[in-house]
C-alpha cells in the first residue's frame, strides 16, 4: 500500500523509494510472499544498480581530487 502512494511522487531511483522497496522485499520474504517478494526484488536490482553507480562516482571524484592536491603540492 505505501509504495502504491509512492508512485508519481518518489523517483524510481530516489533513496527513500529503495528503501521503503528494500523493506517491502524483506517483509514479503519473511510472511513467504514468494510472488510479490521477486516482484520486490526485482524493482530493488535497478534502484540498488544506481545507488551503488552513484557512491563509486563520488568516491572516484573524491580520489581524483585527493591525487590532485598531493600531485600539486610537490
Amino acid at each position: 500500500m505505501c509504495l502504491e502512494k509512492q508512485k508519481g511522487i518518489f523517483h524510481p531511483h530516489n533513496i527513500n523509494h529503495v528503501k521503503i522497496l528494500d523493506l517491502a522485499f524483506e517483509s514479503a520474504i519473511k510472511m513467504e510472499q514468494w510472488k510479490e517478494s521477486l516482484e520486490y526484488g526485482i524493482l530493488l536490482i535497478d534502484g540498488y544498480r544506481y545507488i551503488i553507480i552513484s557512491i563509486i562516482m563520488d568516491v572516484h571524484s573524491l580520489f581524483t581530487l585527493i591525487v590532485n592536491r598531493i600531485l600539486n603540492n610537490y
